[in-house]
């Protein structure tokens, strides 16, 4: 367990290019970020309510996507390893998102 009574890791992704935090997802919603080289434990938040289903960091905006179970996407920008909450689509969907994709030339994501 990565924070006190959380659940187990549902989605991860790295911070590409740079490759030093992980970003964890777990099941009860909680988005943890992780030094890579050390495993100190940097932040965490409560971002959705049900499994975090997918991640993807864009490192031209240093943006984090999460998609969770409950059909929700989340976009937060990291500040000294800190996710700020910038936008926030609830029910975006009907059932579970399942995976996610951006393209920042085309200024579009996908799920």
């Amino acid at each position: 367990n990565f924070v006190n009574g959380s659940r187990d890791v549902s989605a991860m992704c790295l911070d590409m290019p740079r490759q030093r935090r992980v970003f964890v997802g777990l099941e009860d919603g909680k988005v943890v970020t992780v030094n890579y080289v050390t495993g100190e434990q940097l932040s965490w938040q409560q971002v959705h309510t049900a499994d975090v289903t997918s991640m993807i960091f864009c490192d031209e905006t240093k943006c984090l996507i999460t998609t969770g179970a409950e059909g929700s996407i989340h976009i937060r920008r990291e500040v000294r390893a800190n996710l700020q909450g910038l936008r926030a689509a609830h029910h975006a969907h009907s059932g579970i998102i399942t995976c996610c994709a951006y393209s920042y030339k085309m200024s579009v994501f996908v799920t």
